[in-house]
């Protein structure tokens, strides 16, 4: 599987939040507007829904949350609805039910659900039915990986024994001339050793992206310190 590119939006939004911290491992900001650790909605009466679009029909293979990062804050079950346009919205059934999807028990401890069959959509709406003190997540969307034939090999030059472990895409070129192709259709990262997915260890990102690479920073995390990780990027499209 591998992360979703998308553009959140939402049905309302708390003054001290914002639709941007609702990703996965997003963490709070010293200050400024939405500086709170995850999405927040405006108030706890009323229906509320969280939205992403993943820009084109997408083939989704589940989804994580996570509470609130800087508060005992977080949502303890919700329903899911899919859309082809944006208009005309399904909501995920198992057995001819609406299923209720279990939530978190705290603010970082990351909960996944997969959805099998997956489900072709562009837009998905998290719906908090139940909450802990405040209906506010973090979430990721995961699409099924595309069917890479050529992965490179796994790298990992880096460890945490600086600010982070930095796995960026310039530096994995520069020190493996001809190893990585251009244009890379997707990147993956693990745990090295134990290769447990960069997704599921609750630690923050600054950089996950195929066109960057990977960096955690040490200051991010809860315990002052990333784990080791390496990664790979899929070259089926690129020379």
């Amino acid at each position: 599987m591998e992360k979703a590119a998308a553009t959140l939006t939402a049905s309302s939004v708390h003054s001290d939040c914002s639709t941007e911290k609702a990703l996965l491992n997003s963490h709070a900001t010293a200050s400024g507007t939405g500086w709170a650790g995850a999405w927040c909605a405006s108030g706890i009466h009323g229906v509320h829904w969280l939205q992403v679009d993943l820009k084109s029909l997408s083939r989704i293979a589940g989804v994580i949350t996570q509470g609130r990062a800087d508060g005992d804050q977080w949502v303890t079950s919700y329903k899911l609805t899919f859309s082809s346009g944006g208009t005309v919205w399904d909501t995920y059934a198992e057995e001819g039910q609406d299923k209720v999807f279990e939530g978190n028990t705290d603010r970082s401890s990351p909960v996944e659900h997969l959805l099998v069959p997956p489900v072709p959509a562009r837009f998905v709406r998290f719906h908090p039915l139940t909450f802990y003190v405040w209906p506010s997540m973090r979430m990721e969307v995961l699409l099924c990986a595309p069917e890479c034939t050529l992965w490179t090999r796994w790298f990992d030059r880096d460890d945490t024994s600086g600010t982070g472990d930095a796995e960026l895409l310039s530096y994995l070129r520069q020190e493996n001339p001809g190893q990585i192709c251009s244009g890379p259709s997707a990147i993956q990262a693990r745990v090295r050793g134990t290769h447990v997915q960069a997704s599921q260890t609750g630690e923050q990102f600054d950089s996950y992206d195929k066109e960057v690479g990977f960096y955690c920073i040490n200051s991010d995390q809860s315990d002052g310190s990333c784990l080791d990780y390496e990664v790979r990027f899929c070259c089926d499209s690129g020379t």
